[in-house]
């Protein structure tokens, strides 16, 4: 059993912006079948382009909701190996070589890299000369199997395990740490496409009040872009 060191983030609530209608999601999104949710939601309309309503989610028993802390968890070894050894018996993930391209981008004046399974798929994308080369034996990338039932193709999503570690949280965590879903505190830097991010398990919405808002997207982001986030006692 994993221990009770996993950092577990508690908010007030949780903000969606889009659909509320679970057949209109798109499950092969950042995360995977989760109700996508953030608190900076005017940036994730420009970084996603999303349409639709702002909706406030509350947890019907007024208790804070509680999304597990990806990062922290995929920084502690132990806690990652439980994920790993649990997708390989899955079927869901594997070890395989990886080849790693890696260049400046000055129109964006940021660090690129770029993932591929064979030296040969490497160099139909870029000219060796033109990028840094790293070989990397025993990294994980999603099977066959988790293509399929994530509906994915292999374009470079089989790369992103998050599909895979929302199935492990789901199955291992959720009711074990008692978690409304899972938080990614991605680097807020909407400019280059990045901002914090979280999904609520679908298995959980039926504890959450639905409350739709408009025009609130600025005060949302600026209030928590202000305060701190602390991990729950």
């Amino acid at each position: 059993m994993l221990d009770d060191k996993i950092q577990v983030l508690e908010f007030d609530e949780a903000w969606h912006v889009g659909d509320m209608d679970v057949s209109k999601r798109d499950v092969t999104g950042y995360e995977a079948d989760l109700l996508s949710v953030s608190y900076t939601p005017a940036s994730w309309r420009k970084i996603a382009k999303l349409s639709g309503d702002l909706w406030k989610l509350e947890r019907s028993d007024s208790t804070p909701v509680r999304l597990l802390d990806a990062h922290a968890f995929h920084d502690n070894h132990w806690h990652r190996s439980s994920f790993t050894s649990w997708g390989v018996m899955q079927n869901l993930i594997k070890n395989t070589t990886i080849f790693i391209a890696s260049w400046h981008d000055d129109e964006m004046d940021t660090e690129m890299s770029q993932c591929f399974e064979t030296m040969e798929e490497l160099e139909q994308e870029h000219d060796p000369e033109d990028v840094d080369i790293q070989q990397r034996y025993l990294a994980f990338v999603l099977t066959d199997k988790a293509l399929e039932k994530y509906g994915l193709i292999r374009n470079g999503s089989q790369f992103n395990l998050d599909y895979a570690f929302v199935d492990y949280a789901r199955t291992k965590l959720m009711n074990q740490l008692d978690v409304d879903g899972i938080y990614w505190d991605d680097e807020f830097d909407p400019l280059r496409y990045s901002a914090p991010r979280g999904g609520i398990f679908n298995e959980r919405l039926d504890q959450f009040d639905l409350i739709l808002e408009r025009g609130q997207e600025l005060d949302v982001e600026e209030t928590f872009l202000e305060g701190p986030k602390s991990p729950a006692p």
